[in-house]
């Protein structure tokens, strides 16, 4: 029996080691991502640890075909277990032309739903995510419980509503030194260059945006659309364009569109935008 229980350990090892470029997927020794196809591979260990080592491009077969890319971890209220909960290290190396094409899907992005994290030194550029749906972010639709630090995501979204080009939802626990460029179209509310809606958050800091952003409805910002029981925003600047549309529009800024601060007070410092609306 304890052979048996040996074997089968050490076939899950090289199962995960042929994979990926290295690594055992712990913390101290994360699976190596060096290829789209070792990426794609992530959504089989969500709870491992990763690090890339080569840039990326997605915008060649099959990942540029039909509708795309599909995003890594799945959102259901139910069942955390099928987000991804894992760490990611982008390790400065970029992922290039990622497409994604499902207009009748929601939660999209490199990651749907991330939970528990930390992420840090990805660089997302010349992305497309183009949707009817909401909860779209270049890094990820959702995100609960997260440490984000030094990502960089440049691209365009077009959608509905909780729109950002980092995250469309993000609550707990931090973003800093995060910077987006690009443009996002939206029919619906909760649009922000960095974050569309974020929730109970403990700080975003040392951020920035050069955004163009279009909406029809509420809460359209140059870094937030719409934050309730944020506790630090410091050192944040955004150069946008806000155009709001239609007949319901309204709670349009350059850095926030709308500020709750009914369940926690918010401390804003240094910060600056420029732009119109």
């Amino acid at each position: 029996q304890k052979k048996l229980s040996l074997l089968l350990i050490l076939c899950i090892f090289s199962l995960g080691y042929s994979q990926f470029s290295g690594g055992s997927g712990s913390v101290d020794d994360p699976y190596q991502i060096a290829t789209a196809e070792q990426l794609n591979n992530i959504r089989y260990y969500l709870t491992a640890s990763f690090i890339q080592t080569a840039d990326i491009d997605l915008g060649v077969a099959p990942w540029n075909e039909g509708e795309g890319w599909d995003p890594i971890g799945d959102y259901d209220p139910w069942d955390p277990s099928k987000s991804f909960r894992g760490n990611y290290d982008g390790d400065g190396y970029k992922i290039t032309n990622m497409y994604i094409n499902r207009l009748n899907e929601s939660v999209l992005g490199l990651f749907g739903s991330i939970l528990g994290c930390e992420i840090n030194n990805v660089r997302l550029i010349n992305f497309l995510i183009n949707s009817e749906q909401g909860y779209l972010g270049g890094l990820s639709g959702i995100a609960y419980e997260n440490s984000i630090s030094n990502c960089y995501s440049e691209g365009k979204i077009q959608g509905y509503s909780q729109i950002g080009l980092l995250f469309g939802f993000f609550e707990q626990n931090s973003i800093s030194n995060c910077h987006v460029k690009g443009e996002i179209t939206a029919t619906g509310s909760n649009i922000g260059g960095l974050v569309g809606l974020c929730s109970i958050t403990d700080s975003i800091t040392n951020c920035s945006a050069d955004v163009k952003l279009y909406a029809d409805r509420l809460f359209i910002g140059g870094i937030i659309g719409y934050s309730t029981a944020l506790s630090i925003f410091s050192k944040n600047s955004a150069n946008c364009v806000i155009v709001a549309y239609g007949v319901a529009v309204g709670c349009s800024g350059g850095l926030i569109g709308n500020l709750n601060s009914y369940l926690r007070d918010c401390l804003i410092s240094e910060c600056f935008s420029t732009g119109t609306i």
